[in-house]
């Protein structure tokens, strides 16, 4: 009986060493890595109360070209995790690329091996073979520092967490200097790699900065490639509601708190219009107040491509842009994914992109989107008073989505003739209106904007009672007029 285990066991490991072991599959086109070090999701970000978050790195696909027998991928370029890391309201660190994430910003694919290469000497170049078997030694990778040294530790037949049961090989890495003498203190000494056979990698650290950055660790994480829709991130509805604060602390200061039940909720063909009613009581003059807010969008317009700190060409060569961080959550009810925006800035350096500064705004996708309870939203300006920086900050503290909630709500009332005053303050004439729409207001206007029926915003006007529409199309729009004292939202008809 022995004898037949012992056979079995053989040919289980010999069928297993024959497969084919590509980290990277030429198929993928969008790979998702989930960090794994407890180191960062202490920090920056991730440090918020109440919610437990982990970054999520993207490893996206360019272009696929086939040279030969070979497979090359080219690699969009991204960020680092180390931006999310303990520089919480910006981060700046020159000589960090923008560049391939992960592996590389390029792999070459045969039948037998992958190759992967960085754009610079901060990174390794990787070889990877495509079969193993148990004590196999290679030299994985190169940088301008150290070599890496891999040998296969096992292989054996497990669970891939949400990816189900795969064979699976463990690699233990040695890392050595350019004289061959070992490193014990390298933050890649004794990390053991996980190559999963039909998934490629699932545990790995970011190779393209090893030498300069953390010692970060990743999954593979699922998460459907399907492009996120308005209509997935509005997820709130009738007799839901979300509780927050801003707080601004230059002038006029505001320390409100806001609790925004929606009231209705309509889809006509593809528009859908949520409205909002916004009380709101601030603590600075003691004022209450109850606004009406509308949100209408287009619920198969994309809002999101799920890519994680991916940078796109146009904004690396202008040198600025926009990306989004998302982030896994967990202990949290509604949504296991949400999204935290960044403007960076890049200067030039020896013909190289590095990364100048980036910055963690306000989420984006506002009002009914379930935002991360108790992560700060940050909002910092540069022309303040004195050359201290003025910050606006909108905390979410509750959620109510039917009969589940999520924090602590706000306790205030505001009475119904507070909402009908600052309304009826305000008039639009002519309405319907031709050319020029005037606004009268017994309050100072501070800005107003104009959107289609289906969200999409027409005009933006400063300090203005007089707004010149005469090119605007016919038909229905909704105006929203902020005032030192709130925010009311109307409808107007063009002719």
């Amino acid at each position: 009986m022995k004898r037949i285990l012992l056979i079995a066991t053989l040919l289980f490991t010999s069928i297993l060493s024959a497969q084919d072991w590509a980290p990277f599959k030429a198929s993928d086109t969008l790979v998702q890595f989930k960090d794994d070090s407890i180191s960062v999701r202490s920090a920056g970000p991730l440090n918020a109360p109440l919610i437990l978050s982990y970054a999520i790195q993207s490893v996206s696909v360019k272009s696929v070209t086939s040279q030969g027998n070979e497979t090359v991928i080219i690699f969009e370029k991204g960020y680092p995790l180390i931006a999310a890391g303990p520089w919480w309201h910006w981060y700046y660190q020159n000589g960090l690329k923008i560049k391939g994430r992960i592996l590389g910003d390029t792999a070459i694919i045969s039948s037998d091996s992958s190759i992967f290469k960085t754009i610079d000497s901060n990174g390794y170049r990787l070889t990877f073979p495509h079969q193993y078997k148990r004590n196999q030694t290679w030299t994985l990778g190169k940088s301008i520092s150290s070599i890496i040294n891999a040998t296969v530790d096992s292989i054996y037949f497990d669970s891939v967490g949400q990816f189900g049961m795969d064979s699976l090989a463990q690699i233990y890495l040695t890392v050595l200097n350019d004289s061959n003498i070992v490193l014990p203190n390298h933050k890649l000494q004794n990390f053991k790699l996980l190559i999963s056979k039909n998934h490629g990698l699932v545990k790995t650290i970011d190779f393209s900065d090893l030498d300069r950055i953390l010692n970060v660790s990743f999954k593979r994480y699922y998460l459907s490639n399907n492009a996120y829709t308005n209509n997935d991130y509005n997820v709130l509805t009738v007799g839901d509601e979300y509780h927050y604060n801003y707080d601004r602390d230059f002038w006029p200061r505001e320390n409100t708190d806001h609790i925004a039940k929606i009231i209705s909720d309509t889809t006509i063909g593809l528009i859908r219009t949520i409205t909002i009613e916004d009380s709101w009581f601030n603590h600075y003059n003691n004022t209450r107040r109850k606004d009406t807010m509308f949100n209408v969008f287009d619920i198969s317009e994309i809002s999101h491509n799920k890519k994680s700190m991916i940078v796109n060409d146009s904004e690396i060569n202008n040198l600025w842009g926009n990306a989004s961080i998302l982030f896994h959550t967990e202990n949290f009810k509604f949504s296991s994914i949400i999204e935290y925006k960044t403007m960076f800035l890049i200067h030039p350096t020896q013909n190289q992109k590095d990364i100048a500064r980036i910055y963690f705004t306000k989420y984006e996708h506002a009002l009914e989107t379930l935002r991360p309870i108790g992560f700060p939203f940050d909002k910092y300006k540069s022309d303040s008073w004195g050359g201290l920086p003025e910050t606006e900050v909108t905390t979410h503290t509750y959620f109510k989505k039917g009969n589940q909630t999520w924090g602590t709500p706000f306790t205030f009332t505001v009475g119904l003739e507070e909402k009908s005053a600052l309304e009826n303050s305000i008039q639009l004439y002519p309405n319907p209106v031709k050319d020029i729409i005037t606004i009268k207001s017994t309050e100072k206007i501070q800005l107003v904007r104009i959107y289609t029926i289906d969200g999409k915003m027409q005009l933006e006007s400063q300090n203005s009672p007089n707004i010149e529409i005469s090119n605007f199309q016919s038909g229905l729009y909704l105006i929203e007029i902020t005032t030192n004292r709130g925010v009311v939202t109307k409808r107007l008809i063009k002719e």
